[in-house]
């Protein structure tokens, strides 16, 4: 990941990728957001989950993709649909985030 361009090309096939894993795998559109002077990758996701009682659930993912240059970092929200409504708990925890330069070791 080179660029952030790079960086939004592995997060939308590694977003093709899990349409193989999970049920009516549904992406939104993903928007570039600023926490910080950082770029985010905002996106959601709709899917089907078999939980351990065998039953399916709908769930819903909200995922922010913090791009650092030659890594990035993922927050993921998830819950179920219809039973929790946490969205503006999610609102004010992703303006809580600090975004700050710490050295990566190979």
């Amino acid at each position: 990941m080179k660029n952030f361009d790079g960086f939004k090309q592995h997060v939308s096939r590694s977003s093709e990728k899990l349409k193989e894993f999970l049920q009516n795998f549904v992406v939104t559109e993903p928007q570039v957001i600023e926490i910080n002077g950082a770029k985010i990758w905002f996106t959601s996701a709709n899917y089907d989950f078999k939980n351990p009682a065998g039953t399916y659930v709908k769930l819903v993912s909200k995922i922010l993709y913090i791009y650092r240059g030659s890594y990035y970092i993922s927050v993921n929200f998830i819950e179920e649909v219809g039973k929790e409504d946490n969205a503006a708990i999610f609102d004010e925890v992703i303006k809580t985030i600090k975004v700050t330069d710490v050295s990566v070791k190979k």
